[in-house]
């Protein structure tokens, strides 16, 4: 799972993500609530890193059901 900067979205990862699939990889890059052009109705834009840790668990849980994934990430995504 790819976590993009802060003020972007997935788009960042867009020449990553067919490299590591290419090597065997599932690799998803979400969008972070509340950023560039991602927010959900149901989301309040995140404004703490908290917040992002707290949509990453989620989308985990909800997403990568009994998957133990790798997190990769940059500036903000990296924290």
């Amino acid at each position: 799972m790819l976590i993009h900067p802060g003020a972007t979205d997935s788009r960042v990862y867009r020449h990553l993500l067919p490299l590591l699939a290419e090597r065997g990889y599932r690799a998803i890059a979400p969008d972070l609530p509340g950023h560039c052009r991602s927010y959900p109705a149901q989301w309040k834009p995140g404004t703490s890193i908290h917040d992002h840790a707290e949509f990453a668990d989620a989308f985990v849980k909800t997403v990568l059901t009994g998957e133990s994934p790798f997190v990769l990430g940059a500036s903000v995504g990296g924290a």
